[in-house]
């Protein structure tokens, strides 16, 4: 079995039952087993801006299919859910990317792991250091030492979403040892980084931060998963 990563997202559609039901069928295959899944995010779209923000959250998986054999298999997810390539960084009902797969370094035409935007991505990155705050490149680069490269407007607009929206809970901090800068998430839900830590978010699509609904089934499935009882 191999641990492997995989990046989830979609703005269209319920986007946030997309991505619990697509955890649910990745888990349903014999050769894939979901380990843990991180929080649901809302960001800003990467590309064309005349779209919808996304939500987006990070799975990780053990597999005993190849890398190749398990790219198929998320086609198939995606298919499932009516996934069409309308445009580049365009919108998408669901899209699933393999970031790591193990140690492996993949370079192929259909394939290439680790996926190569990781490292501009804070919505691979803070949901992934969420799940494992010393996780690493294969090539020994710790993802906590890229967060003062990525973009700082990517970070203002980031929420972690909650289902509770009346309780104030105390600010959950991401504890990254021997990093560059500590990342924090407000009681609101928003992602900082850094000596401006204080700085306000962005405010649109605020309303979106709390949904009772999806984001607790969401965090109780994520509860299983860690209590190994799928």
């Amino acid at each position: 079995m191999v641990k492997a990563v995989i990046g989830l997202g979609s703005n269209l559609g319920d986007s946030k039952r997309h991505l619990m039901n697509a955890v649910k069928e990745l888990n349903r295959y014999d050769g894939i087993r979901v380990t843990d899944i991180s929080s649901l995010y809302l960001t800003k779209p990467v590309g064309p801006q005349d779209q919808n923000y996304f939500i987006n959250a990070v799975a990780v998986i053990d597999t005993g299919y190849s890398a190749h054999d398990l790219l198929d298999v998320l086609h198939q997810v995606e298919n499932s859910h009516h996934r069409r390539r309308i445009r580049h960084w365009g919108e998408r009902t669901l899209d699933l990317d393999i970031l790591f797969f193990g140690n492996e370094v993949i370079d192929t035409e259909d394939l290439q792991v680790p996926h190569p935007e990781i490292v501009n991505r804070a919505f691979v990155i803070i949901p992934l250091l969420e799940i494992d705050s010393s996780y690493a490149m294969p090539d020994g680069r710790y993802l906590r030492d890229m967060i003062p490269g990525l973009p700082e407007d990517d970070l203002r607009q980031m929420r972690r979403l909650s289902y509770d929206c009346a309780k104030k809970p105390d600010t959950l901090k991401l504890k990254l040892k021997n990093a560059g800068k500590n990342c924090s998430f407000s009681a609101s839900g928003s992602v900082s980084a850094g000596e401006n830590s204080g700085r306000a978010g962005h405010s649109a699509n605020r309303e979106l931060v709390c949904d009772y609904l999806t984001v607790k089934e969401w965090f109780r499935y994520r509860t299983v998963l860690k209590g190994r009882k799928v």
